[in-house]
C-alpha cells in the first residue's frame, strides 16, 4: 500500500514538473447568463433593436458629465436614489447622442415616471429643450455580448424599459455645441460687477435685445420644426421662441456661477417658458421673452416689470409650483397693491401710492378689468397730476390684469 501511494505522489510530481494540470470543469453559459443578469446595468443605442454600449451601474456613476456646470440639478435633487440613477443614465444617453436608453427592469418605476424625469433634466439643463419628445417602453428583451475572457462571449439578456428621447441625436448635439461656443464668446464680453443683480440683468438685457422672439407654431398652428434645437436659434440664428429664450438665458446664468432653473407653464391659450435665478441670496422670476417691456430711458424700473419679479406678476399657472423656490418679492417693481376692481376709489387710491412711492410709475394689479371703468381712473390720474399718462397692460391668470402707469414715455 506505500508503494502505489509513493507511485501516485511521484505521478503528481511528474505531472507538476511537466506543466500538465487537471482541467476544472467550465462553468455554463446559463451560469454566466444569471450571474451577469444580478449586476444592475444601462444599455444605449441609436437603433431600438441594438444595444452599443453597456454598463453597469458602478460605472455609469464612476462617469462625471463634462458639462455638469452648466445644469442647475435642481429637479435631480428632488428624485429618490434610483431616479437619480435613470437621470445620470439619461445624462450621458445625450452627452453621447444616444436616442435609446435601456433602464434595467430591476429598477421598478412607472413608465410616466420615466418621461418625467426626461422632462426634469429639460428644465434642468439648458442643453435640453423643454418641449422634448420622449417615449418610455416597458417589458423589453435586448442582448448584448459579455467577454467572458479573450477566447469566449456569451451572448446575455437586458430585461428593461426603453426611454428614447428624439432630440439625443448627433447632427442635434452638434448644433449645441455650436451654440455653447458662442455663448462663451458673449459671456467673455460682460463686464465684471459687484453683485448678483448688475451682472444678471446685463445677461437679460442682451439676451432680451439680441434675439428676436418668434411663435413656436405657425400659422396654421402646426409647430415649427426647425426651430430644434432652440439654444442653436438663439445664439446662432438669433431667432427663437420662449424655449429657446430659457435655453439662453439659463447657460449664460449657469456661468455667472447662479443657482437656476427653467420654469415652465400654461394660461387659458398657451404654455410658456422663463426662467427662475438666485441673485444675492434671493429667488426671483426672468423673462427675456419680454424685450418690450425694458425701459428705454433710464429710470427707476431697472430692466423693466419682468426682470427680477415676483411669483404675483407670473401670468402662467406654474407646472411643478410646489417644487419650484418661491420668489417672494421683485427686485425693483413690486405692485402697490391689488384691486378687485375699478369701481369706487380703491384702484384710484393703490395708483396713488405707487406715485408716492417711486414717483415716476405705478403698479397695480386688478382682479376684474372693465376698459371704460378704467379708462376713467387713468383721466382722473391724469387730471390729479395735470399731466398725460401712460398706461401698460398685461393679461394674467383667472381674468386679472397687470396695469402699469407712468408719468413718461418709457418703452417708446
Amino acid at each position: 500500500m506505500k508503494k502505489i501511494a509513493v507511485i501516485l505522489l511521484c505521478c503528481i510530481q511528474l505531472l507538476s514538473i511537466t506543466g500538465c494540470f487537471l482541467i476544472e470543469p467550465q462553468i455554463s453559459d446559463e451560469e454566466i447568463i444569471q450571474q451577469q443578469q444580478e449586476i444592475l446595468r444601462f444599455g444605449f443605442s441609436s437603433e431600438f433593436e441594438t444595444l452599443e454600449k453597456v454598463m453597469t451601474l458602478d460605472e455609469l456613476l464612476t462617469w462625471t458629465n463634462p458639462y455638469a456646470s452648466y445644469s442647475s440639478y435642481y429637479f435631480y435633487n428632488t428624485l429618490n436614489t434610483e431616479e437619480q440613477y435613470i437621470y445620470h443614465a439619461l445624462e450621458y444617453a445625450m452627452v453621447n447622442s444616444y436616442e435609446f436608453t435601456n433602464i434595467d427592469s430591476k429598477i421598478n418605476i412607472l413608465t410616466d415616471r420615466c418621461n418625467l424625469i426626461v422632462q426634469y433634466l429639460a428644465v434642468d439643463t439648458p442643453l435640453l429643450e423643454q418641449n422634448v419628445f420622449s417615449s418610455c417602453f416597458a417589458n423589453h428583451n435586448n442582448k448584448y455580448d459579455y467577454a467572458v475572457d479573450e477566447n469566449r462571449v456569451v451572448s446575455v439578456p437586458l430585461y428593461s424599459k426603453i426611454i428614447q428621447v428624439n432630440n439625443f441625436r448627433p447632427e442635434q448635439w452638434k448644433k449645441k455645441m455650436s451654440a455653447l461656443k458662442e455663448a462663451k464668446k458673449v459671456f467673455a464680453q460682460f463686464k465684471k460687477h459687484d453683485t448678483d443683480i448688475e451682472l444678471a440683468e446685463e445677461i437679460y438685457r442682451y439676451v432680451a435685445k439680441n434675439i428676436e422672439y418668434i411663435p413656436y407654431e405657425n400659422e396654421n398652428g402646426f409647430y415649427r420644426g426647425h426651430l430644434s434645437p432652440f439654444l442653436h436659434d438663439a445664439f446662432i440664428n438669433k431667432k427663437t421662441h420662449c424655449d429657446g429664450f430659457a435655453n439662453a438665458l439659463a447657460l449664460l446664468f449657469a456661468m455667472a456661477g447662479f443657482e437656476q432653473v427653467e420654469k415652465e407653464g400654461y394660461n387659458e391659450e398657451l404654455g410658456h417658458t422663463w426662467n427662475c435665478v438666485k441673485l444675492d441670496g434671493v429667488w426671483y422670476n426672468c423673462d427675456a421673452t419680454a424685450e418690450s417691456w425694458i425701459p428705454k430711458k433710464s429710470t427707476s424700473m431697472g430692466a423693466g416689470p419682468f426682470f427680477a419679479f415676483s411669483d404675483q406678476l407670473v401670468a402662467y399657472e406654474q407646472k411643478w409650483s410646489d417644487k419650484y423656490p418661491a420668489c417672494e418679492k421683485s427686485y425693483y417693481m413690486n405692485p402697490s397693491g391689488t384691486a378687485k376692481n375699478l369701481n369706487g376709489n380703491e384702484f384710484y387710491n393703490i395708483a396713488r401710492k405707487g406715485f408716492a412711492e417711486h414717483k415716476e410709475w405705478s403698479l397695480v394689479i386688478v382682479d376684474s378689468v372693465n376698459e371704460k371703468k378704467l379708462s376713467k381712473q387713468l383721466n382722473r390720474l391724469a387730471n390729479a397730476y395735470s399731466r398725460t399718462v401712460y398706461c401698460y397692460q398685461m393679461d394674467m391668470m383667472n381674468g386679472r390684469r397687470f396695469i402699469l402707469i407712468t408719468k413718461n414715455d418709457v418703452f417708446d
